[in-house]
């Protein structure tokens, strides 16, 4: 089982629930875990996820202290994930 720590910032917290998260056995990807979140958080984590692959919209993933946008990127034991709100302005 894959152990990975979620953090979620600002107005994330509402929809998304921090603290250490167990990907389930077999597909062990960044979409594999959206899809999970979404199933778990319900039906706002579902707005802004596309349940069919996983990917997001309105709010930036990253990993490990970079930024990921490839819903295929393989997750390890021990990966951080912060979530954070799309940010707009002039």
């Amino acid at each position: 089982m894959t152990r990975v720590q979620i953090k979620p910032f600002f107005t994330l917290h509402d929809i998304i629930s921090p603290g250490e998260f167990n990907l389930d056995d077999g597909d062990k990807t960044m979409g594999a875990l959206m899809k999970q979140l979404s199933s778990r958080n319900g039906a706002k984590l579902r707005k802004v996820v596309n349940s069919e692959t996983g990917e997001v919209t309105f709010f930036r993933i990253v990993l490990n202290g970079r930024h990921c946008t490839d819903v295929k990127t393989e997750l390890h034991d021990g990966d951080v994930i912060e979530f954070y709100p799309a940010m707009a302005g002039g």
